[in-house]
């Protein structure tokens, strides 16, 4: 892997959802960057959707009722965050240095989001529509 691209991933993991947002946007071509754009896009979602709402829950709770639970619903918003930034660092590292780093749930996600051939599975209700578009098609070309 070239600079170019060492530093376009690094750029993915270590800035979140902006950079890798756009580069998944603008990048057509090149599915190892689209890959690593898609997978640094949803762990940074995650990462938000799940540690904001345990951190404000956890203040809340410790405001208006019971300062034990609270702190608890904070300890595992801590907790979390802690796993997260050793998964943020793994990925970090292994763009540095020029590895393909993955993480097992995100990258098959991101594998799904970028593949070319995606669009061209229909799902399981689509293939009956499919099937009669078909039909369709080769009835007007006869």
């Amino acid at each position: 892997m070239d600079r170019f691209h060492r530093a376009i991933i690094t750029i993915c993991y270590l800035f979140g959802i902006m950079p890798s947002g756009l580069i998944l946007m603008v990048e057509r071509k090149d599915m190892r960057i689209r890959f690593h754009a898609a997978q640094s896009l949803l762990f940074h979602i995650t990462l938000l959707a799940i540690f904001v709402p345990l951190s404000c829950l956890g203040t809340w709770i410790v405001i208006e009722y019971s300062k034990p639970v609270g702190i608890g619903t904070m300890a595992a918003a801590t907790l979390f965050e802690i796993i997260m930034l050793a998964a943020w660092l793994r990925l970090l590292i292994g763009a540095l240095g020029g590895g393909e780093p993955r993480l097992p749930v995100f990258a098959r996600l991101a594998e799904r989001t970028v593949s070319p051939n995606r669009s061209s599975t229909p799902a399981k209700g689509d293939q009956a529509l499919s099937s009669q578009s078909e039909g369709i098609n080769r009835k007007n070309k006869k």
